[in-house]
């Protein structure tokens, strides 16, 4: 099979996960300076809308400010800073 050479530039992505090569995974393996697409919140319902309130929704942007070693990872979603910890950040599906 003959592939074109892509004429798109090269940009930065995120490493894969280890499930497969789609760039899917939580939230608390990216990578700080990377931005990713929210996937999908498996969350406790209460908790889950509260982020869509502050728009966190499928689609949007998130980008990875800071990922703390106590888990505590700081992301920039629609303009705002949040820090969410890592119960919260493992159970955000995004990808690259």
């Amino acid at each position: 099979m003959h592939t074109e050479p892509s004429t798109h530039a090269e940009i930065p992505r995120a490493a894969e996960n280890k499930e497969g090569g789609d760039g899917r995974m939580t939230l608390d393996q990216g990578k700080v300076g990377m931005t990713y697409l929210v996937e999908e919140l498996s969350l406790p319902t209460k908790m889950e809308k509260r982020l869509q309130a502050l728009g966190m929704t499928k689609g949007t942007k998130i980008a990875v400010l800071n990922n703390k070693n106590a888990g505590t990872l700081i992301i920039k979603v629609r303009g705002t800073r949040l820090a969410i910890g890592k119960g919260i950040s493992s159970r955000i599906q995004v990808r690259s």
